[in-house]
């Protein structure tokens, strides 16, 4: 049985924030409670207020620090049923929208988002990934509608580094490194080759037009090529994960994030940066890391070593551990590595090819 979860609206277009009222009052609010984080809301709670107050909407706005915890979505979600808020609009990046969807879903009433970086399919996916409150990994809370709306503004992502864009161009790749290694075992399944097929749309779009769209929003251009990298990230990895299986294609890429989220020092990556070590250390274990993937990992300005985010041997082994026995579990039909051992080399061989390639 396949199940879907998808937004009713997604508007990738110029200004749209502009319009949230317009479909806030559309999903019959009156009310909304709207998380962002500090430079999130710097960025849009003057124009989101005014187009809330327009239609006569009442909002009140939830600057978020730190990481998305079940703690906080609970004490979150009383706040929203207690005072009567019909709506929760996310603003930012994921931590701050994983708290929104989290918050929303406990409390039972509409969701929209509003990315304002575009480093995962956050916005869209009707999952939200939380953390204990030092950051660590701790488990996915799946929202049973999801986001109704997502607007997407094309101007206030790309005024964002470019590293996050980056980061969400290697997450949404990702989706294709992930699940293909499932083809052998899915072959006749329609639905999995519709979700390979739209991880291939978006690898090829990411692959062609990311360096262009950013060079162009430069210049203050945001054409085909800035609507087809953000569809790729957000429309179209989102909604890969919006075919509900009962089955979790993963590899290493996310496994080897969820783990490296134990340690502090990863916390200085972001989350596409860490799932691209993940993935490259995926082909290592198989024997099939190249540099052309290595240098393809490049242009995106994702190869971290080891040594970025403050590991040595040591630690690269309690890794290995933690992976297999918290993860190993989810890519135990591929053919990877259940050995500590093993894993820790490889680790380690992967890290030392990223630093010989920026020789």
């Amino acid at each position: 049985m396949t199940t879907f979860t998808v937004p009713k609206t997604y508007e990738n277009k110029l200004g749209i924030i502009k319009e949230v009222g317009v479909y806030a009052r559309q999903l019959g609010a009156k009310k909304a409670l709207i998380f962002g984080g500090v430079t999130a809301l710097a960025k849009t709670k003057e124009t989101i207020a005014a187009s809330l107050a327009k239609h006569k909407i009442y909002a009140t706005f939830e600057v978020l620090t730190g990481f998305p915890t079940l703690e906080r979505a609970e004490s979150y979600a009383e706040k929203i049923k207690s005072e009567d808020y019909d709506l929760v609009i996310g603003v930012g990046g994921g931590r701050a929208i994983d708290q929104a969807k989290s918050a929303s879903a406990l409390a039972e009433v509409e969701l929209i988002t509003i990315p304002t970086i575009a480093a995962t399919c956050a916005a869209w996916a009707a999952v939200a990934i939380l953390y204990d409150e030092n950051g660590a990994f701790v488990q996915p809370f799946f929202h049973k509608i999801g986001p109704r709306v997502i607007l997407v503004d094309p101007e206030l992502i790309f005024s964002a580094p470019n590293r996050y864009v980056y980061a969400g161009a290697i997450d949404t790749l990702a989706k294709l490194y992930e699940i293909s290694p499932y083809l052998a075992l899915e072959k006749a399944d329609t639905t999995f080759q519709i979700m390979v097929d739209l991880s291939q749309l978006a690898f090829d779009n990411l692959v062609n037009f990311t360096q262009t769209a950013l060079n162009e929003a430069e210049n203050g251009v945001y054409g085909e090529a800035a609507r087809l990298v953000l569809d790729a990230i957000i429309y179209l990895a989102g909604l890969t994960g919006s075919f509900q299986t009962g089955r979790l294609y993963q590899g290493l890429g996310h496994p080897f994030y969820n783990a490296a989220t134990h340690f502090p020092e990863t916390h200085v990556l972001l989350h596409g940066e860490l799932v691209g070590f993940g993935l490259l250390l995926q082909d290592e274990v198989q024997g099939k890391l190249t540099d052309e993937k290595l240098k393809l990992f490049t242009t995106f300005d994702n190869a971290f070593s080891l040594a970025d985010f403050g590991f040595n041997d040591e630690k690269a082994a309690d890794l290995s551990a933690l992976i297999i026995e918290q993860f190993g579990e989810i890519y135990a039909e591929l053919p990877l590595t259940q050995d500590k051992e093993v894993l820790t080399r490889a680790i380690i061989s992967t890290s030392r090819r990223i630093e010989a390639l920026r020789k």
